[in-house]
């Protein structure tokens, strides 16, 4: 019997009619392809001849079934790469727990990622300690307060010699530490560090006491990022830091080791800290300028420690208020400390055997205003008012002032042992307030 035309077909004619596109299973928003470096199947070819069959009405379902066998057949036979990583159609990897994404890990992302690629992280909580020695982007996909990586013991992230930029995570504790760069250069902003890091109270820490720790020589931008009740930013050996509009609450400060040129602190929010606000201790010109800082019970600002030559920070047009030393600067550091509002701390600034310059700041209602211990710094247009003492002056410290305004204290000038006033620069000195 002639078959009818509408049978008269090959099976190619069959299985093209049948190739019909679709979207892979898994993915809601990010549609998966396989990238030019997937490996092609080598010798994957369906016979011509197997091809040109003729499929009739009563012949169909053999000849889908003996298809179906050759093609399993087939399949076992040859050998498929999984090398290159399923991307989705940015390509980007998407890493989700819940099999949306093309991981379901960020470390098995990162272990598949090459130089350059873009890791996004869906909304999820992913208990895993990440390593990353490869140059990449890793993006949070949604509020940073979601996209959360935690882990038991620390660090959760080690950045080694990569260039890196993140943005839209949490880091949580009770991880000892939490990011450390290793060297390389990154990028992070728009991070939440949350309960990361055991509290700086005393030196050196007991156990490690950072959120973020910056070594051997790294170059980072740390801007816009929110630390909470965990350790401190601590940036040493040669590193180079912009730390820019930050806010740190209920426990980290940032500490500054020997660092880089062109290492900026500035703009950043520091309230609540366990021990201190910004410290820079050893040789360094770093920026600090634009903070506000408040209610930390040492020092607003710390300038070396014991004899720190060298140490030579520009501390300039900060706020400090509520805390114990508003500016405190060790001996032999020579810091530039201009138009900083500085106001009920227990002493203003506190200079102990420093040349430092102090001009144009603004102290109000401080225990002490300003302190001079030793040295020969220049003390020039300060404004110092409402405080229990104006200017204390011991008799190591030979000053220099010029056009200050120190009234309304109650005891505007205190001189200890030998100490004497100097003679010279138009000041303005008023008579004690206790004296009325």
């Amino acid at each position: 019997m002639t078959p009818s035309k509408g049978f008269d077909r090959t099976m190619s004619d069959w299985l093209d009619e049948r190739a019909q596109p679709r979207a892979p299973d898994g993915l809601l928003e990010h549609t998966l392809e396989r990238t030019q470096h997937t490996s092609p199947r080598p010798g994957w070819r369906i016979p011509a001849w197997w091809l040109g069959l003729p499929v009739r009405r009563t012949g169909l379902m053999a000849a889908v079934a003996v298809g179906a066998v050759a093609l399993v057949a087939l399949s076992l036979s040859l050998p498929w790469s999984t090398d290159a990583p399923l991307r989705t159609a940015d390509g980007s990897l998407f890493v989700a727990p819940d099999d949306n994404g093309t991981h379901r890990s960020l470390v098995a992302a990162v272990e598949a990622a090459e130089d350059g690629d873009t890791i996004e992280l869906a909304p999820g909580t992913y208990t895993e300690a990440v390593t990353i020695d490869k140059d990449l982007t890793l993006v949070g996909s949604g509020p940073a307060e979601e996209i959360v990586i935690s882990v038991d013991e620390g660090p959760v992230m080690v950045i080694e010699g990569a260039d890196v930029a993140m943005s839209g995570i949490t880091f949580t504790g009770p991880a000892s530490d939490g990011v450390r760069l290793v060297g390389g250069t990154a990028i992070l902003e728009d991070l939440v560090f949350r309960n990361v890091g055991e509290p700086f109270t005393q030196a050196p820490c007991p156990v490690p006491c950072w959120s973020l720790y910056v070594d051997a020589g790294a170059s980072v931008v740390v801007s816009d990022n929110e630390f909470i009740d965990g350790g401190q930013i601590s940036i040493n050996n040669g590193s180079t830091a912009e730390i820019v509009g930050n806010s740190l609450s209920g426990g980290p400060h940032i500490a500054l080791f020997e660092v880089g040129p062109g290492t900026v602190v500035r703009n950043n929010t520091i309230t609540d800290s366990k021990s201190r606000g910004i410290g820079t201790y050893e040789p360094t010109d770093v920026v600090i300028s634009g903070n506000t800082i408040t209610n930390v019970p040492e020092y607003g600002i710390t300038v070396g420690w014991g004899s720190s030559p060298g140490v030579n920070p520009q501390i300039v047009a900060n706020t400090i208020s509520g805390s114990g030393n508003g500016i405190d600067v060790a001996h032999s550091a020579e810091p530039l400390i201009e138009r900083n509002v500085i106001f009920d701390n227990g002493v203003g600034i506190i200079l102990r055997g420093s040349d430092a310059f102090i001009g144009g700041n603004d102290l109000g209602g401080n225990g002490q205003g300003i302190v001079l211990m030793g040295g020969a710094p220049e003390v020039d247009q300060n404004t110092v008012t409402d405080g229990a003492v104006g200017l204390a002056i011991s008799s190591a410290a030979t000053p220099v002032l010029t056009a200050n305004t120190i009234c309304d204290n109650d005891t505007n000038v205190s001189l200890t042992g030998d100490a004497e006033l100097p003679a010279t620069g138009d000041n303005q000195i008023c008579e004690d307030e206790s004296s009325d």
